[in-house]
């Protein structure tokens, strides 16, 4: 090569100034160069590895349509992944520096090797060669390195000083100058490209495309047609149990809910046999049945049967009544809503005296039905809305009035008992004793009616909460028994539409088609 004859020793250093701008011109115009070169290399190694890929997604995609073949669309998808990061892989494996790069523009311009031997006398470090790095003896290490190799470069040793360097360096770099990259490495649309091309057009016709039963006989079509309809009975089902509350389903509802999706989207794609799809019904409608009964168990207890003492009173205040409506609908949440508004304005004291005494009224019924019911958590509610209502009726006006009443009445007695010679002085006092009583009075009638106002509010706080619960174990019941009839239903629809005459061989497996 011709760098051995221009060593780099001879290149003129920072004293002479021109010929250091011209090796940094040549180097800086040859990375600009490089950087197209790697790029067009990474997208072409990237193609070449895509063309095998797109066609094995493609005719996967194909063979599905027909029933030939089941599968995840997530498996097509992950062989257009690894191909991309083969072709990732492969491009990056040709990655090389400005040297590469000058060494096409001489051959391509016909320029005898004046860039790349300019360049070595430049920047030697810039002269590379790859080979690859040694790697272990063990199998897990050569694969490692088939699939991952590593690369080492070798560099160029510079050679002995030579008078033409300057201008052999100077000359490079003005041709740099007019080197264009786009013209050196040219985006072409060629062959390779050209079958990606029409790969992918395949690849997105097949999957678009509806399935097809063209290979199936009469009685696997039958069949498909069946778990189609059925999975998707399933999944709407599923998604129904999904929108509700979250407090209306306990851990093991979400896991049979998620269960049923996917058994009913398997259903749907119409590829399983008839003995696998009534095994999975069969499996998921006995862990159904299963966690039905833990609920219906829960469902029998105290807190159960509130909802039915509270639904059949006639209660006076607005919102119980609201609550009995929400209620009767089967709207738990928002009839423990009411409950917690008239806990407010009890807590606020927002209520008049008319109003304290329907609440109160509502208490003592609320009371008296739960304790009807009978049970220990009810009873307990029960005296507890007892003991409220009471509160709240002590602390009433009209009451705190009679017991001021008979204070005063006291006092007078006592006052008239007293010597004539200290009469002005007594009247003074009692006077002064009435005044503090009348104070007092007014600050325990407060006290009183405050204390009633919150443990009113405490009990329907109560209440409320446990017509969450109440709430969310029915609803709970509910979207299992929901789902329950569905899997009856699918079980029905794919046991009796097709029979045993339905393609199934002794083993329960399809002769042909789906499998």
């Amino acid at each position: 090569m011709a760098t051995a004859e221009f060593p780099r020793d001879a290149i003129p250093t920072s004293d002479s100034q021109p010929g250091a701008d011209a090796a940094t011109r040549l180097a800086r115009n040859l990375e600009r160069l490089a950087a197209r070169r790697n790029t067009q290399r990474l997208l072409q190694s990237i193609v070449r590895a895509l063309i095998p890929g797109v066609a094995v997604a493609a005719l996967g995609i194909l063979a599905h349509r027909f029933y030939l073949i089941d599968g995840e669309a997530w498996m097509a998808i992950a062989v257009l992944i690894a191909a991309l990061g083969i072709g990732y892989r492969n491009g990056m494996l040709q990655k090389r520096g400005s040297f590469a790069a000058a060494l096409d523009a001489d051959r391509a311009l016909n320029l005898n090797d004046r860039l790349s031997s300019a360049l070595a006398f430049a920047q030697p470090e810039a002269v590379q060669r790859p080979r690859s790095a040694p790697s272990k003896t063990d199998p897990l290490s050569r694969a490692r390195a088939v699939l991952f190799p590593r690369l080492e470069w070798q560099t160029a040793h510079a050679g002995a000083a030579t008078l033409m360097v300057p201008a052999l360096v100077h000359e490079a770099a003005t041709r740099s100058e007019h080197l264009d990259a786009k013209v050196l490495y040219p985006a072409r649309f060629d062959r390779r490209a050209q079958i990606l091309t029409g790969l992918s057009v395949l690849l997105i016709a097949f999957t678009l495309m509806p399935d097809n039963t063209y290979f199936l006989s009469r009685e696997e079509k039958k069949l498909t047609a069946t778990l189609k309809a059925e999975g998707l009975k399933l999944q709407a089902i599923a998604k129904e149990v999904r929108k509700k509350p979250a407090v209306q389903q306990s851990e093991d509802t979400k896991k049979l809910t998620k269960r049923l999706e996917d058994m009913g989207r398997k259903m749907q794609r119409g590829r399983m046999t008839k003995l696998g799809a009534l095994q999975g019904l069969g499996e998921l409608k006995k862990d159904l049945q299963k966690a039905s009964q833990n609920d219906r168990k829960s469902d029998s207890t105290d807190l159960a049967r509130m909802e039915e003492a509270l639904r059949n009173n006639n209660f006076e205040t607005p919102e119980a009544q609201q609550m009995q409506q929400e209620l009767a609908k089967g709207e738990f949440e928002k009839a423990a809503q009411q409950l917690e508004k008239l806990a407010e304005k009890m807590e606020k004291g927002e209520l008049s005296q008319k109003e304290r005494e329907q609440a109160a009224n509502d208490l003592q019924k609320a009371a008296q039905a739960l304790r009807k019911q009978g049970g220990a958590e009810n009873q307990a509610a029960a005296d507890q809305l007892d003991k409220a209502a009471q509160q709240m009726r002590q602390g009433s006006p009209q009451n705190q009035q009679k017991q001021q009443d008979k204070q005063q009445g006291q006092q007078s007695q006592q006052g008239q008992g007293q010597q004539q010679s200290g009469k002005q002085q007594g009247q003074q006092q009692q006077g002064s004793q009435q005044g503090q009583q009348n104070q007092n009075g007014q600050s325990q009638q407060g006290q009183q009616q405050g204390q009633g106002n919150q443990a009113g509010a405490d009990a329907l706080r109560n209440m409320a909460k446990g017509m969450r619960q109440n709430g969310s174990q029915m609803g709970n019941s509910q979207s299992l028994r929901d789902m329950m009839k569905k899997i009856e239903e699918a079980e029905n629809q794919t046991g009796s539409n097709v029979g045993e005459q339905s393609g199934l061989g002794k083993d329960g497996k399809m002769c042909s088609g789906p499998g």
